[in-house]
This record gives structure tokens, sequence and C-alpha cells, in this order.
């Protein structure tokens, strides 16, 4: 008797691929810089800064070379982003994000400006009365931190006690670029001032 031989054909799935590109060890690099921003006095600032890398790398910002740690108004947040509140002049200046794994850095810098409103002055700063007599008192103060080139006098007012109550003397104008006044007072009395 005659045999005969059969063929199976069989089927396999394709082979699943893996990005291996994912995987491989890489050096840092920013995805998304800090822009440079202005902002007013006591507003928010954020920098947001993404970064790519393999391991993944961990991001810590500088302000103007030294390290930022984070407290009650400035956070660095676990995405990266800096935010700073309650902005005051003293924050202006170029901060650094830096991006960091076991393969090396990578960094972006921008800029935070800081904008005084246009405004009114803000008031004297560290106004004293000193009597130089019976009848004469030195006045003196610092010129206000905001705004003082737009000041051209100033008003110093002058009240003394008679009793309970205080009466108002005739207020001192007083030029803008000065920052002390002699005023002529009453002897033996309490009295108040008050600079404008």
């Amino acid at each position: 008797s005659s045999g005969s031989s059969g063929f199976a054909l069989l089927s396999f799935p394709p082979p699943s691929c893996i990005n291996l590109s994912s995987l491989l060890p890489a050096t840092p690099s920013i995805s998304q810089a800090p822009e440079t921003i202005s902002r007013t006095r006591a507003s928010t600032a954020r920098f947001v800064c993404k970064a790519e890398g393999e391991p993944a790398p961990t991001i810590h910002w500088l302000k103007n070379g030294e390290a930022i740690l984070s407290n009650g108004r400035v956070k660095v947040q676990s995405s990266g982003s800096l935010v700073i509140n309650q902005i005051g002049l003293e924050d202006a200046g170029y901060y650094q994000c830096v991006a960091e794994n076991s393969l090396g850095m990578a960094c972006a810098t921008a800029k935070l400006s800081v904008i005084v409103r246009e405004g009114l002055p803000s008031a004297p700063k560290k106004v004293s009365a000193v009597s130089l007599s019976s009848t004469t008192v030195l006045v003196s103060w610092e010129r206000p931190e905001y705004n003082s080139e737009q000041i051209i006098g100033f008003s110093l007012h002058y009240q003394r006690a008679v009793g309970r109550c205080y009466l108002p003397v005739q207020p001192s104008c007083v030029a803008g670029t000065r920052h002390e006044a002699r005023v002529d007072v009453f002897p033996a009395s309490v009295r108040q001032f008050q600079l404008v």
C-alpha cells in the first residue's frame, strides 16, 4: 500500500514591537521653557518649566544663580513650576530652571520684572520729631519708597493739646526736595505732627 504524507500550515502572530527609544538613557532637555514676565507688586508670578530625559530629570530653581528654597511665599510645585506670591521689588531678577539626571543637566532662564503701579506716592518714612528748645521742634523724614519723583512738596500739620482736645495750627508747606523742617510750637504743650 502506498502511504501519503501531509503538511500543516501553522500561522503565528507578528512579533510585538517595543519602542526602545523611550527607554534609552538620555540627558535632560527642556521641553517647555519658562517665559520672561512682568508683574505688579503684591501679585503672583508663575514660571512653568518642563523637561524630558531618561532617567526622568528632577527640576530645581535658581534666582540669579542662587538656589531657591520653598517657603510660605515662594513654592516649587511637584510639576516643576515655580510660584511666587505677594511679589515685592526684591523678587525681580533672573530665574533659572535646572533639569538634572544622572547623565547630565539642562537649563533655561527667564526674567521677572516687578512693576510699581503709577499713582500717588507712598507715605514718607521714618517721620520723627525732636525738641530743639521749648518753642522749636525739628521734624525729619525719609522720602517715600514709591513714586517719590512726583512729589513737589509736603504739608506739615501740627496740633497742640488743649485739655482733651487737639487744636490744629496753620500747616506748613515744605519743598519736596527737603527732608526736615523746623516748627515753632507753643511751650509746655503736648503736640501731634502729621506729614502728607
